[in-house]
Formats: C-alpha cells, structure tokens, sequence
C-alpha cells in the first residue's frame, strides 16, 4: 500500500495487465470502435434533428476514446516506462467520464427541447 502514494508507482513503473484486464482492455477498445462506426453509418438520420449535436459529441468522444485505448493498448508492452505508465489509464477514465457527462446533459437538453417542441406543435394546431 505505501507504493500507492509514490511518483514511480504513478509514472516510472510499467502498467503490466492481468489476462482478464488485458482482454477486457482489448474488447473495451474495439467495441468503441464499433459504437463509432455504427454511428457514423446513421449519421444521416440526424440531419435537422434536435439530438444532432449530442450524436456529434457522441460521435467525437467514441473516436478519442477509441484512439487513446488503442495506444494505450499498444504501449502497455514498452520498456519506456512514461509511455506504458498507470497514470494514463486514470487520465483516460476521467476524460471519459467527465465528456461522458456533457454529452448527457447535453442529451437532456435535446429532449427538453423535443418536448417544448411538440408542445408548442400541439398548441398552434388550435391555432390558424
């Protein structure tokens, strides 16, 4: 536990990956990958929509986080130990969670917007 708190822990060490962790890196990256394609094949249905901004953000934190998990995957076997080194693997979990949640809000905002919308539709079908 003392090896926790110290600077070669965090960066001067090789992150080196159980089979479980180093699998589920592995799939982890490639399903971005497939979330990201898929997208990009329905991009058409969102054009003019109220969740094209979200499905863009979408679109770009699936991208980043696909690249940034497929270097991290290819360096974790490095002798260079900055390149391979644990912090990585904590920056790249706070950078998705923290895009992760803007995109929410920004999905949130897209179905209050929707909502508004429909209402405000319903209103002027009473009105001529």
């Amino acid at each position: 536990m003392k090896n926790l708190f110290t600077f070669n822990f965090w960066f001067l060490t090789r992150a080196e990956l159980t089979v479980f962790a180093y699998w589920f890196l592995v799939i982890f990256v490639f399903s971005l990958s497939v979330a990201w394609i898929y997208i990009q094949m329905t991009k058409s249905r969102w054009k003019k929509n109220f969740w094209r901004k979200s499905m863009d953000s979408l679109s770009g934190l699936l991208i980043f986080n696909f690249l940034a998990g497929l270097y991290l995957w290819l360096v974790n076997d490095q002798l260079i130990p900055i390149l391979s080194a644990r912090i990585w693997f904590i920056v790249w979990g706070v950078e998705m969670f923290c895009w992760g949640f803007f995109i929410k809000r920004d999905f949130f905002k897209a179905k209050a917007k929707q909502a508004e919308f429909a209402a405000t539709k319903d209103l002027k079908k009473y009105i001529p």
